[in-house]
């Protein structure tokens, strides 16, 4: 789309009815001006002869995700659909219809593309106008948008119009990015690998599927002594072999480097096992080679030269083989009963876990009746339903109390359900779910709190929604955490937004965003684990267990739903919960 403080004078257009004027002798943008009815329907019939006739035209701008653009060349009018306002966030009027307005929404750093595109475009170097462009939201947020536009020309080729569509593809710039950020952990990835063949206390070697040698440690080299300045990526696995048979010691009879080279390569051919063998400097290794699954070749070179002096002082040769035989044979052994062991451990960590849920269970039952008198008792006194209370001070003794009791039994309660769904023990009673009643019940219950601190709660529904099939109770809790969450974290003047969706599955998703604290990326796990706080200034101003975000994602887990958590630092938290399709019910 057009910008008037790009092009100035550089490329100009005729203006309207002055049919003596050169092509592009006028400032393409000279000033801004609002479409008038004769050009909207003019707009009409230049797009209605794309979409085949006006009310095709009327139901695909009414109808479409992408906002529709009109340039008038001559009068410098244009006109933005209400639909490409809406997609980033305004209204009708937030936005005149003029040039400067939406010049002043295109990121400094993307006007030169934009530039280019319309010069080349109304020049007739280019079919079309075509661009891929940030535009600033009505929250100050960045949309990727693509514009794109055709001009309509004059039987003299000059252009008097262009018009065209606008998409967004956000969504597809972030899929763009996090691909980028995938390579990215993937080189990390390679890097770690790399550092840990190099520390590794063996010596390392990667032939790929031609034999070609494409890693290899210090170790390795080290295992070569002088032989080792031959070895370098790109040579043959048989080349390595002749500078180690070069190297070891040859002790078998009738034994020589070439029938040697020529039983290791029969073993690299088909690794079974391993080889020892005994280097010139007096060093014993453990050679093993295993085929990768890409039909290359991995070798280990173990230094074990500590056990084979061991060996060499207490058995001949035929001992040796045999004492090494039974260390195996004893390490096998060793294996299976450690695995026995874990196994058994497990089984009793598994059966302890269990224990102690149900432990819990019952505990928090016989901590929550009395707890209820307690509370029940305190609410008598304070609200004096038995007559007024002669000291004042006893009064907020109750008070005091009655909240304290509350917190306890809202920690108890949070024991007493995660306990329940550990213990497989907690059922759910679905039924089909009016979401905008649900909505207003969950903003009623939090207001109060939001008031007191002086945040700004603000609802948003889907018109007509479904009905969603869900455990009423879970999931009412599951709103109620993440509301009582956001109010927690967010300072005064903030706000804190409940919004029900329906996704691009058909499933239903609720989103609770707040303008409040942030959490970093790595306390992610830490906050959906049980009893898992972050340890900040502000949450320690704050009571809390650590047991709501975890039972928020077992409920969610329960009904087959996920859900996701994106936050910055001092920024703001959105949680998101997201539904099966399957559980969306239209009557």
């Amino acid at each position: 789309m057009p910008d008037t403080k790009n092009y100035g004078g550089a490329v100009n257009v005729p203006s309207a009815g002055d049919s003596r004027r050169e092509p592009f002798d006028a400032p393409v943008f000279a000033q801004s001006a609002a479409p008038t009815p004769d050009n909207r329907r003019m707009l009409e019939k230049i797009v209605a002869r794309k979409f085949g006739d006006v009310e095709r035209y009327r139901l695909a701008t009414e109808g479409s995700q992408d906002g529709i653009w009109d340039w008038d060349v001559g009068t410098n009018a244009l006109y933005l659909s209400r639909r490409l306002k809406e997609m980033l966030g305004y209204a009708e009027r937030d936005i005149p219809d003029s040039i400067d307005a939406w010049s002043a929404l295109i990121h400094p750093e993307d006007l030169g593309i934009h530039r280019e595109s319309m010069i080349a475009h109304l020049k007739g170097q280019s079919d079309y106008y075509g661009a891929e462009l940030r535009v600033k939201r009505k929250d100050g947020s960045w949309s990727w948008l693509y514009l794109r536009g055709s001009g309509v020309r004059d039987e003299s080729g000059r252009v008097y119009r262009v018009a065209g569509a606008i998409s967004d593809i956000t969504e597809r710039k972030e899929v763009e990015d996090a691909g980028a950020d995938a390579e990215a952990r993937a080189r990390r990835a390679q890097d770690r690998l790399a550092d840990a063949i190099n520390v590794s206390a063996d010596g390392f070697a990667l032939f790929d599927s031609d034999d070609i040698l494409e890693k290899a440690n210090e170790k390795l080299a080290a295992a070569f002594g002088e032989s080792s300045r031959g070895i370098h990526t790109g040579i043959r696995c048989a080349e390595l072999i002749v500078i180690l048979a070069e190297t070891i010691v040859l002790d078998h009879d009738g034994e020589n480097s070439t029938t040697w080279f020529d039983g290791q390569m029969a073993y690299h051919a088909s690794p079974e096992g391993s080889v020892v063998i005994q280097t010139s400097a007096g060093r014993w290794y453990n050679l093993t080679e295993r085929k990768t699954a890409d039909e290359g070749t991995v070798l280990m070179l173990s230094d074990v030269t500590a056990m084979k002096l061991t060996e060499q002082d207490l058995q001949n040769r035929v001992q040796e083989l045999q004492a090494a035989k039974e260390v195996s044979d004893r390490q096998s052994e060793q294996l299976q009963s450690l695995a026995q062991q874990f196994a058994e451990a497990k089984e009793e960590a598994d059966a302890a876990s269990r224990t102690k849920s149900e432990f819990l269970a019952n505990m928090s039952h016989e901590l929550r009746t009395p707890l209820n008198a307690v509370m029940g008792f305190s609410e008598v006194i304070k609200n004096e339903l038995f007559g007024p209370v002669g000291v004042a001070q006893y009064k907020q003794y109750a008070d005091d109390i009655y909240d304290s009791g509350a917190h306890l039994l809202s920690i108890i309660n949070d024991i007493l359900d995660l306990s329940k769904v550990e213990a497989g023990k907690f059922d759910l009673n679905e039924t089909e779910i009016q979401v905008p009643e649900l909505c207003r019940s969950v903003i009623h219950i939090v207001k109060g709190r939001a008031d007191e601190a002086g945040i700004t709660l603000i609802r948003r529904l889907p018109e007509n929604p479904p009905y969603l099939l869900a455990d009423p109770r879970s999931l009412k809790q599951m709103l109620l955490n993440l509301m009582s969450n956001a109010i927690k974290f967010t300072t005064s003047g903030g706000t804190v937004d409940l919004v029900a969706s329906i996704g691009a599955d058909g499933g239903f998703q609720f989103d609770i965003r707040d303008t409040g604290v942030g959490i970093s990326a790595e306390n992610f796990d830490r906050v959906l684990s049980p009893f898992g706080q972050v340890d900040t200034a502000h949450a320690r101003d704050h009571q809390g267990t650590g047991l709501g975000l975890p039972l928020v994602k077992a409920f969610i887990e329960m009904h087959g739903g996920r859900i996701e958590i994106v936050s910055e630092v001092d920024e703001g938290t959105t949680v998101s919960l997201f539904f099966p399709p399957e559980r969306t019910r239209t009557s």
